[in-house]
């Protein structure tokens, strides 16, 4: 959510797996009440009785088709493209599968802006638990005191500081707050 807008491919996705199993489709709504918690609590939430391994199949499928309604957030790429002019290091910290964030940074041009992927299925446990934030730190060899993380949910806040990484929340509260990317980049100098 910092990088890309995925919601209206996340929905016609989530749409297609709910009629695929003679579900009603979900409501913007009741999708922001468990939005970006991992395919677990997908699987809790919307697809009672599925596995995370049955449905990430799915969702990779069904991504890869909708993946045309993605779109970079305003002002990431150039925010991201300041953080490396001043030498700093880049990563992905995601509950999303790999393959899919390949495919979805590759498609919107943003793939060789980030050194490191850290993803979901990489995992055993996604954020809010600091796993991820983890992988990130050891892939990039740098200690959590030397790192800022921007995050868009209180999932990836509580993740960051749990791992003891100072955390700029995006639209959210954290350590710091910005409301944009364009403000995050203009406070970079």
């Amino acid at each position: 959510g910092a990088l890309i807008d995925s919601w209206d491919a996340w929905i016609a996705v989530l749409a297609e797996c709910r009629v695929r199993r003679h579900l009603r489709p979900l409501t913007e709504d009741e999708v922001r009440q468990h939005w970006g918690q991992g395919i677990a609590a997908d699987c809790n939430n919307w697809f009672v009785g599925e596995t995370p391994r049955q449905l990430a199949g799915e969702y990779d499928d069904g991504f890869r088709r909708h993946v045309g309604l993605v779109r970079v957030i305003d002002g990431a790429k150039a925010a991201v493209q300041a953080v490396r002019g001043l030498g700093a290091r880049t990563a992905v910290v995601t509950n999303s599968p790999r393959a899919m964030v390949e495919q979805v940074l590759a498609t919107v041009g943003l793939r060789s802006e980030f050194e490191i992927l850290a993803c979901g299925d990489e995992v055993s446990r996604g954020k809010p638990d600091p796993a991820l934030v983890r992988l990130a730190l050891i892939r990039l060899g740098l200690a959590p005191e030397t790192v800022v993380m921007i995050g868009d949910t209180q999932l990836d806040v509580a993740a960051a500081r749990a791992a003891g990484v100072f955390v700029v929340g995006l639209g959210t509260p954290g350590d710091a707050r910005v409301e944009s990317m364009l403000e995050f980049r203009l406070q970079l100098g």
